[in-house]
């Protein structure tokens, strides 16, 4: 099917309406970018419009899916701040692009098949407004299976960035104020993400941790992708030097090996499922 040549778009702000919170309190914008997210886009919609905290403009850019997709944000079009279907210039140009559409005080960023925790936003805006960080994250759960629900609890801590873990980007929310100093560098195709960490570690930035997991995620993506390591170890360069560049993707080589390894083995052993829950725990989760 061919792409159109001018950008489809909708929502609510073409009728008009602009979105806004009492004072006091802040205003929220989160933006998916999806190209061909149908499997999980409306899951991911609905947890971003399920949200306990009410003051949440969504905003969704499509890279021009072919799928299913556009019927689907169609369908939440009278619920949406703003969507666009439009050939992009990558994943980090497109979430650049949604963050300057943002008229939030707080901004996320949620990957079209990952979802939240239904108190998510409320988490983030009571930490935003005790600390006044300009960064604030949570934890993550990984599913490792969907029926029934298997996970694993993935930890962020943002002093770990640069070594290892660090953060996961899927619990980001970031102020307005703080997108205006510092964007994603497209120059890296996939780990633009850890680029712009180190950019604030290295100005100094406020960084503060919720103490809630407040987001799903399942594993794999484009960050499970050779290029990953190539992105990184630029990155590592750039801020670190070519020594602990070449050490962190020696390490990372060596876990991916033996990772392999042990995964063909359990699943030899234990069949997927039995590998399932041999990775996952099952956390209670409020709702």
């Amino acid at each position: 099917m061919p792409l159109p040549s001018v950008p489809l778009e909708g929502g609510l702000r073409l009728t008009g309406r602009t979105f806004a919170a009492p004072e006091g309190l802040p205003l929220v914008s989160i933006v998916t970018v999806v190209l061909n997210g149908q499997k999980h886009l409306r899951q991911t919609i609905e947890s971003v419009l399920g949200q306990t905290y009410p003051y949440v403009e969504y905003i969704i850019l499509d890279g021009g899916s072919t799928d299913g997709t556009l019927d689907i944000i169609r369908a939440y079009n009278d619920r949406l701040a703003y969507w666009r279907s439009a050939p992009d210039a990558g994943i980090y140009a497109a979430m650049n692009e949604g963050i300057s559409l943002c008229t939030g005080t707080l901004i996320g960023l949620k990957n079209a098949d990952d979802w939240y925790t239904p108190h998510a936003v409320a988490d983030v805006v009571k930490t935003w407004q005790a600390t006044g960080a300009g960064f604030v994250y949570g934890d993550t759960l990984v599913v490792w299976q969907e029926e029934p629900l298997q996970t694993s609890l993935f930890r962020s801590d943002h002093h770990r960035i640069g070594r290892d873990g660090g953060v996961d980007h899927r619990t980001v929310f970031a102020t307005q104020a703080l997108y205006a100093r510092h964007r994603y560098d497209t120059r890296y195709r996939i780990c633009a993400d850890y680029d712009w960490y180190l950019q604030i570690v290295s100005a100094g930035g406020q960084f503060a941790h919720t103490g809630s997991v407040i987001s799903y995620k399942r594993p794999g993506g484009a960050s499970a992708s050779p290029q990953t390591l190539k992105d990184a170890f630029a990155i590592n360069r750039k801020y670190f030097g070519l020594a602990y560049a070449l050490r962190v993707r020696a390490r990372q080589a060596w876990v991916q090996l033996y990772m392999g390894l042990v995964n063909t083995t359990l699943r030899t052993l234990l069949g997927a499922e039995g590998l399932a829950r041999f990775k996952a725990r099952k956390l209670k989760q409020s709702s």
